[in-house]
C-alpha cells in the first residue's frame, strides 16, 4: 500500500479538497469501485471488528483561517475553543456565547444528511459558501489547522483579515512565509503532520494544494521547503491556482506577480511536478472547485487502482517530462482536447518564437469507455469518473473522457515575462538578483530552437 496524503492550505484548496475527497466517498458505494480501487490510497480505514464495520476518513491536512470551518468542528460537531461561558451556570446549560463572531449555522444540505432526509437539496453557491457546508466525510482531529488570529471574511472568503478588525489582510508572500515559519512549523510537523504519516504504512507521496493570490502562496511555500527536508524522497505534486493578470509591467500588480514568481520558483526547486491551474473569478469556490476536481481525481485515480493497472506518482512524473526531469511544470491539461485547465495557456508568444509552441513531452490519461489510441507507454488508462452529487451539475458529465497532461515552450513565455517584471521593478530588493536569475534559468528549460535574443518582448503585451 503507498498512501497518499492531500494538504490544502486556504479556504479555495479546502473546497478542491472537498470536491475531491466526496467522489472518493462516493465510490466506496459503487461495487465495481470498492472491488477494483484500493481505497486506502486516499483514505483511513477503520475498522470496528465487534460490529464488522469499515469506516474511512480522508488522508489529508487542511489549513483554514479561524472560522473558516463554519459550522464544522475539529470534533466535527464541537469547536469548544471557538465559544466561552460568562459563568458555570451557562456552561451546565450548555449556554453558549461566541467570543469572535455569529456561530455558523449547519447547512441546509448538511442537516439534511444528518437526518437521511429524501431527496437531499440541490447545492447552489447560497448553500456551498462554506465547504464544509457539502463535505460528506468525517474527518479525524489530527486534519484541521487553523490559523491563530487570522480570521475568515464572508466578504473575501480567501483573504483573512486579521483579527477580524478589517484593516490588516493576509496578502503578501512575505506575511505568509513569516506566519508559517515563525508561528506553525515546529507544531505542524511535531503534531499533526507527524500523527498522520503514522497512519501510513509505506508514504507514496504528497498533494500541495495553494492558491496564488494571497498570503497562502508564502505559507505554503515555506511548508514545501520544510516538507522536502523533512521528507526528501517523497514525491510532491504541487497544484496552484493562478490569478489571470496577464498583461502589460503594470506596478499596480506587482505584489500579485510577486506571489506568482517567488511560489513557482519554490515549487520548480522542491516539488516534483507543478500544475498551474486556471482561476476562473466568474465562478465561485465551490463552482471552481467542482470543475477542477475533474483533473485532480484524474490524476490520483492512477495511484488507487489495484494490481497491475496501479501508477505511481513517479511513473506519472516520469510520463510527463520523459525528456527532462527539470521541466517541472505542466504547460498544457487539455480535456479532450477541448478545454486547458492550465494557467499557462493563456500567455501569448512571447517572442518571436514558434507561433505553435513545441511539445517536449506529454501524456495522456484515458478515463473509461475513449477513443482506443495506439498503445504507448504514456498512455494511461483508469476509471471513468464518478463525480458526487456535491459536483455542480455543469461538471459531472461526460464521465468518460481524454486528459492530455504536456509540457510545452509555452512555460517559457510565462517566466521570461516574470523576469521581466522582476527585473524591472524588484532588482532592487534584497532577493531581487537571485529572483531574476532564478527565473531566467526556469525559462532556459523550456526554449527549443531559435530565438533573437534583441527582441525584448515587451509590446506582446
Amino acid at each position: 500500500m503507498h498512501e497518499v496524503i492531500s494538504i490544502s492550505a486556504g479556504h479555495r484548496c479546502n473546497h478542491l479538497s472537498t470536491q475531491f475527497f466526496n467522489c472518493q466517498e462516493k465510490k466506496l458505494y459503487d461495487e465495481k469501485r470498492y472491488k477494483d480501487n484500493e481505497f486506502s490510497v486516499h483514505l483511513n480505514p477503520s475498522t470496528d471488528k465487534l460490529n464488522q464495520t469499515v469506516s474511512f476518513s480522508p488522508r489529508a491536512l487542511i489549513w483554514e483561517s479561524k472560522g473558516g470551518n463554519g459550522s464544522l468542528g475539529t470534533y466535527q460537531y464541537v469547536q469548544p475553543e471557538d465559544y466561552f461561558y460568562s459563568d458555570d451556570a451557562k456552561k451546565d446549560k450548555n449556554e453558549n456565547v461566541m467570543l469572535t463572531g455569529s456561530k455558523v449555522p449547519r447547512s441546509e444540505y448538511q442537516e439534511a444528511l444528518d437526518n437521511s432526509a429524501t431527496p437531499i437539496p440541490q447545492l447552489n453557491n447560497e448553500m456551498a459558501k462554506y465547504w464544509s457546508d457539502y463535505s460528506k466525510l468525517i474527518y479525524d482531529p489530527t486534519t484541521f489547522n487553523n490559523l491563530k488570529d487570522w480570521h475568515h471574511d464572508l466578504s473575501k472568503p480567501n483573504l483573512p483579515d486579521f483579527k477580524g478588525l478589517d484593516v490588516h489582510k493576509f496578502g503578501s508572500y512575505e506575511l505568509g512565509v513569516q506566519e508559517f515559519d515563525d508561528n506553525y512549523l515546529q507544531e505542524f510537523f511535531d503534531g499533526n503532520l507527524h500523527r498522520q504519516l503514522e497512519q501510513c504504512d509505506t508514504l507514496q507521496g504528497l498533494n500541495l494544494m495553494s492558491s496564488l493570490d494571497s498570503a497562502w502562496s508564502g505559507f505554503s511555500s515555506a511548508m514545501l521547503l520544510e516538507l522536502r527536508n523533512e521528507l526528501p524522497k517523497t514525491t510532491i505534486f504541487a497544484w496552484n491556482y493562478y490569478k489571470g493578470e496577464l498583461k502589460g509591467l503594470n506596478r499596480a500588480l506587482l505584489p500579485h506577480w510577486e506571489r506568482q514568481m517567488k511560489s513557482s520558483v519554490v515549487c520548480n526547486e522542491e516539488a516534483d511536478l507543478v500544475f498551474p491551474l486556471r482561476l476562473d473569478e466568474s465562478l465561485s469556490d465551490w463552482e471552481q472547485a467542482g470543475q477542477t476536481v475533474r483533473v485532480l481525481d484524474s490524476v490520483n485515480s492512477l495511484f488507487e487502482q489495484k494490481g497491475e493497472k496501479m501508477q505511481s506518482m513517479t511513473h506519472l512524473q516520469d510520463c510527463v517530462g520523459v525528456s527532462d526531469q527539470t521541466r517541472k511544470f505542466v504547460s498544457s491539461i487539455f480535456e479532450n482536447s477541448d478545454y486547458n485547465y492550465s494557467f499557462f495557456d493563456d500567455y501569448p508568444v512571447f517572442r518571436n518564437g514558434h507561433k505553435d509552441p513545441h511539445v517536449f513531452s506529454e501524456c495522456l490519461i484515458q478515463r473509461g469507455s475513449t477513443t482506443n489510441s495506439t498503445p504507448n507507454p504514456r498512455t494511461l488508462q483508469t476509471t471513468e469518473f464518478l463525480p458526487s452529487d456535491t459536483v455542480p451539475p455543469q461538471f459531472q458529465s461526460p464521465n468518460s473522457f481524454d486528459l492530455q497532461l504536456s509540457t510545452t515552450e509555452k512555460s517559457r513565455d510565462v517566466f521570461l515575462h516574470w523576469r521581466d517584471v522582476a527585473s524591472k521593478y524588484l532588482r532592487s530588493a534584497p532577493d531581487g538578483d537571485e529572483l531574476v536569475d532564478n527565473l531566467g534559468t526556469i525559462a532556459a528549460t523550456y526554449e527549443y530552437g531559435w530565438y533573437d535574443d534583441e527582441d525584448s518582448g515587451d509590446d506582446d503585451f
